[in-house]
């Protein structure tokens, strides 16, 4: 006996005309929804509805105050059915009370209602209330709304019509989509203007509202005037539902009966327990023919629960497609009859059918195909797996032998490999074992260079503490590393040349702040190291998994991930390292000296204080203040030291102080408040002098009281009563652009200099446009530039300046000259 023996299908079933879900959008596009036959002879009278309709009656006749309905469900539950037949109702009152009468239900319906069904995601308005008044043709009256209508407003386009009906669909999407919070507040307002004054008494507006409950701003504000509610979510009439939409009519009900008992008995003989004593099932199976009891339930619960059901065409879609193949060949749909090449499932997971496919291919038996049919549709959903009762329940039919299937199950984990024993149930899973995915997985993504996880991974190992920064020439992988006083460890991913380490260091201020640590020369780039990235991706692809794996899986997660920490921190600091230590920065000749010092990362500040001891920084010292006339600043000191690579690293200022200490008690140098004077250059007090960090041209006696001889003659102080401004020539550093060059000026200058002449030194300027090259010529010829050199060196003379207004003209230029990338400028002044 076969299904077409004792049923006859619906037309729409046995042509696949089933479309799954109807929608109120269907009314707009004349679908199917638009013709009323067609809902009345869908619509199943189920508990919520027949209580709703009652509910409506007792509204409409005065007896029940509420006049907003909500009609509440999850996904693919029947809102939009409802809301089509509450439509239908109204707008077709002769074909509805014919429908009301063939089911026993009682319903006054108004004879001129006006109704406006809305669906709020086709064309979504900014406000709720526009398409409302729009449909009642009070348009005019919106211009009177400032910020919602409030229930006079409404109430006036209510007028003069004997009743209106509201439908609304996808209100909580709509709204969830509205940014503006004035807007979301304005909205809300007006449903709550619009429940008010539905629940009136003697209202002559009615509105039914879908939602799925998952909005607290709506169900809330609605929730206050205590609307009615038809709650679809826990609906016991939706194996009804989906029987009626498929079954036209019962030919021989005998014959259901018989089919009945032919699995029962099989079920006892097999000593299967079912859910129900054996007489009891009996009567489910007969009632939920041609479907399994079990696969109806499974469809209802795990089926519909999938996050990603509403891509599907819905249970109903699912069932007219395999009963259309199977009426005419199965007596009885079983959960094993849902084959896995149905393209719903797909929507489900791709990943699962795809794996119990390819799974079922590599067996080859039939029946093994329909035990992974079984546990496929057990895999969806939140609660995942197939126990061994539902697989026999699902696979189990008259003339399949128990000891078949058992057999196969026992073996089935060793046989499939995306099959995985969960808590006394079979699951299939995305991966076929949780490490060979993993590692799959994590190869995969470096040889497509998704990197990012692995090397912020490998970045964090190496950064110990907020001073230590990432680097690597390219800037998309390095981190951000700023330009102040504060020393900074940069741990470079691969060894720097000449060229890169110019990079890093030029257009620095604070350039002597930076501790370059990098690999040892031969472990090259480690963001090329396929296999450092992909242990690390492996740690990352652990983390991902951990959450969704089962408790075996996550013990062998933990063990793998802790070994692969330490294989990390092996490999990484294995790969480390050398301390770059700066011998020789010339960027005018774009130069740099350098050499490795072998330490590692955790050393590498013992280092710096052995290389730069207050030894070192005695010499360095002393070396500094003859170079600049015999006096500096302390501060002056530390600064120069901080912006030239290849001086003492500062690690801290103290030392330099405990050096001049030293110096001091050595008698080598006088210190006066903060300026330190080689002893044999000391000038009192009383003696004006201008003491400058950059370099002096080498003065004549009576024009600055003091000379420094020849190493064979001695120091000779002129007394003189009077006192002559000194000469002076400044020299700055290179800037890269010329705001940050009048910053150094400004700092630099005494107030009182008498300017003679300035000299502005350009290096490494390129120009990809002449006009570009002949407007930087013209801005220097309007600020008395005299002459420009071949390596562009521009000389202004003419009148004597003061501090204020070279600073004046440098600004000019700022605004004026910006310099390409690469370049840099720096100035010398000549003064007094």
């Amino acid at each position: 006996m076969k299904m077409s023996d004792v049923i006859k299908l619906r037309d729409e079933v046995l042509k696949g005309e089933v479309s799954g879900w109807i929608n109120l959008r269907g009314l707009f596009k004349h679908g199917r929804e638009a013709d009323p036959k067609y809902i009345f002879e869908i619509t199943y009278p189920s508990v919520e509805i027949k209580k709703l309709i009652n509910a409506l009656d007792q509204r409409i006749k005065g007896k029940r105050r509420q006049g907003f309905f909500e009609i509440i469900g999850g996904y693919g539950t029947g809102k939009s059915h409802i809301l089509l037949l509450l439509y239908h109702l109204f707008k077709n009152p002769e074909d509805g009370r014919k429908w009301l009468k063939r089911n026993g239900l009682t319903l006054t319906l108004p004879a001129n209602a006006k109704v406006l069904a809305i669906q709020l995601m086709d064309e979504p308005p900014k406000y709720l209330w526009e398409p409302i008044f729009r449909g009642l043709g009070c348009e005019e009256l919106l211009r009177k709304v400032e910020i919602y209508p409030g229930a006079s407003l409404l109430k006036q386009a209510l007028q003069n019509k004997d009743f209106v009906v509201v439908i609304i669909d996808e209100l909580e999407s709509w709204y969830k989509s509205i940014e503006s919070e004035s807007d979301k507040e304005a909205n809300l307002n007006f449903l709550q203007v619009l429940a008010e004054v539905a629940c009136e008494e003697k209202s002559n507006l009615l509105v039914f509202c879908a939602l799925y409950g998952e909005v607290s701003d709506i169900t809330t504000r609605i929730g206050r005037v205590g609307p009615y509610r038809a709650d679809l979510t826990l609906s016991k009439d939706r194996p009804k539902i989906v029987l009626f939409r498929l079954i036209e009519r019962v030919l021989d009900k005998g014959g259901i009966n018989k089919i009945a008992e032919s699995y029962i008995e099989h079920y006892r003989k097999s000593e299967l327990e079912v859910p129900e004593k054996y007489p009891i099932y009996k009567k489910r199976i007969a009632e939920y023919y041609p479907i399994h009891p079990e696969l109806m339930n499974l469809l209802l619960t795990k089926y519909s629960s999938s996050p990603y059901y509403q891509n599907t065409r819905g249970v109903l879609y699912l069932l007219s497609s395999v009963i259309r193949k199977k009426c005419e060949s199965t007596d009885l749909l079983l959960t094993s009859d849902i084959d896995m090449d149905e393209e719903d499932l797909l929507e489900l997971g791709v990943r699962l059918v795809e794996n119990a496919k390819k799974d079922a291919e590599l067996i080859g038996d039939p029946l093994v195909r329909r035990i992974l049919n079984v546990i496929l549709l057990h895999s969806f959903g939140e609660e995942k797996g197939a126990s061994r009762e539902d697989v026999m329940i699902g696979v189990l039919r008259p003339g399949i032998n128990v000891n078949d299937v058992d057999e196969i199950l026992i073996n089935l984990p060793n046989m499939a490999p995306h099959v995985w024993p969960r808590d006394g149930k079979y699951v299939i899973r995305h991966e076929a074992n949780i490490m060979t995915i993993i590692q799959n997985t994590a190869l995969e993504h470096v040889r497509r260079g998704k990197i990012d996880r692995a090397l912020t991974l490998i970045k964090e190992k190496l950064k110990r503490d907020r001073s230590h920064y990432v680097y690597h020439p390219n800037s998309e992988i390095s981190d951000y590393i700023p330009d102040d006083e504060r020393v900074k460890i940069v741990v470079s991913l691969k060894p720097l040349n000449e060229r890169e380490l110019m990079g890093l260091f030029r257009e620095r201020e604070y350039a002597n702040t930076l501790i370059v640590y990098t690999p040892k020369p031969e472990e090259g780039d480690l963001i090329k190291d396929e296999d450092l990235l992909t242990i690390a991706e492996r740690i990352c692809l652990c983390d991902e998994h951990e959450k969704e794996v089962s408790v075996e899986s996550k013990r062998i997660l933990t063990k793998q991930r802790s070994r692969d920490e330490k294989n990390l921190n092996d490999k990484i600091f294995g790969k480390y390292g050398n301390w770059v230590k700066i011998l020789k920065y010339e960027p005018m000749n774009n130069r740099i000296g350098y050499r490795l010092v072998p330490c590692t990362l955790r050393d590498v500040l013992n280092v710096i204080n052995k290389h730069y001891d207050v030894e070192t920084l005695k010499t360095e010292i002393l070396s500094y203040l003859k170079d600049w006339n015999g006096c500096a600043d302390v501060d002056e000191i530390i600064y120069s030291f901080k912006i030239t690579p290849g001086k003492p690293i500062i690690l801290n200022d103290k030392i330099v102080n405990e050096a001049v200490r030293s110096l001091e008690k050595e008698g080598r140098v006088i210190v006066a408040g903060k300026i330190i004077w080689l002893s044999e250059y000391y000038q009192p007090p009383s003696e004006k002098i201008i003491i400058e960090k950059l370099e002096r041209k080498v003065p004549k006696a009576v024009e600055l009281g003091i000379a420094k001889k020849e190493p064979s003659e001695t120091i000779t102080k002129i007394i003189s009563k009077e006192k002559v401004k000194q000469p002076l020539l400044i020299e700055t550093q290179e800037h890269p652009t010329m705001f940050s060059l009048s910053v150094e000026l400004e700092r630099k200058l005494p107030e009182d200099i008498n300017i003679s002449g300035v000299k502005l030194s350009f290096a490494d300027i390129e120009f990809d446009d002449v006009e570009k090259f002949i407007k930087l010529l013209k801005e220097l010829q309007k600020e008395n530039v005299t002459s420009v050199w071949a390596v562009l060196e521009a000389d202004i003379k003419g009148k004597i300046m003061d501090k204020k207004e070279l600073m004046s003209l440098i600004d000019r230029l700022t605004d004026k000259i910006a310099l390409p990338r690469g370049s840099s400028v720096k100035a010398t002044v000549e003064g007094e």
